[in-house]
């Protein structure tokens, strides 16, 4: 694990060394998503221009033998209406998606398969994250959670401008209009008034969307 990977206020070091701790005991059957995704994404594209936001909570999806192993760790408590489970780690709480117990739009297993390694950790790939992010920002709307799902949806969009389409990340036509609308409001907060920065953000973002439309074309 990398410990100089990042470094930030006192807060989001805090959350950053119970991330570390979690995913070193419990090495495989789990994935990072959601925010700390994305940001370790960013992070290590290096790219500047797209900012790095940390957040205060963390999200993983699990198989059931890491499910089994964490419980031995610690307390973890069920959230049947949510469908979904949660631990506390070193005072900060994470929120854990088992595998076929969870709402999400991606299986486990596709997300397994297709994670990257981020400073020892298992992130799930680009696109996952696009589709994960996608139903909390229809959900959320216009509040300020809401508007950070629409930044981190247009990083995402700019990270997977030169990369090739992956199978299991599986976009309708619905999806692509909800993200020319996250990708509109997601530059407003990245772009600060820099029109510049804007105009070259949407063009790389929208050489993904063109290339998701082609996909559903030939469908």
């Amino acid at each position: 694990m990398t410990s100089g990977f990042f470094k930030g206020d006192d807060e989001s070091e805090r959350v950053w060394r119970s991330v570390q701790e979690f995913a070193t005991l419990l090495p495989e059957g789990v994935v990072v998503i959601g925010g700390v995704a994305v940001f370790l994404h960013v992070l290590s594209s290096k790219r500047s221009d797209l900012g790095s936001e940390f957040t205060h909570d963390a999200d993983f999806m699990i198989d059931r033998a890491a499910l089994g192993a964490l419980r031995d760790l610690y307390q973890v408590t069920a959230n049947r209406r949510l469908r979904k489970y949660q631990v506390e780690v070193s005072d900060v709480e994470f929120d854990l998606y088992l595998e076929s117990q969870h709402h999400l739009r991606v299986d486990y297993a596709e997300v397994a398969m297709a994670a990257e390694e981020i400073a020892g950790l298992h992130v799930a790939h680009k696109q996952h994250l696009i589709l994960l992010k996608l139903a909390a920002y229809e959900d959320r709307g216009s509040s300020a959670h809401g508007r950070k799902d629409a930044r981190d949806l247009t990083k995402l969009m700019v990270l997977s401008s030169s990369e090739p389409l992956i199978p299991s990340a599986l976009f309708s036509e619905d999806d692509v209009i909800l993200l020319h609308r996250a990708l509109e409001e997601g530059l407003l907060g990245l772009s600060r008034g820099n029109l510049h920065l804007a105009s070259r953000l949407r063009k790389e973002a929208k050489g993904f969307l063109s290339r998701i439309s082609r996909r559903l074309r030939r469908v």
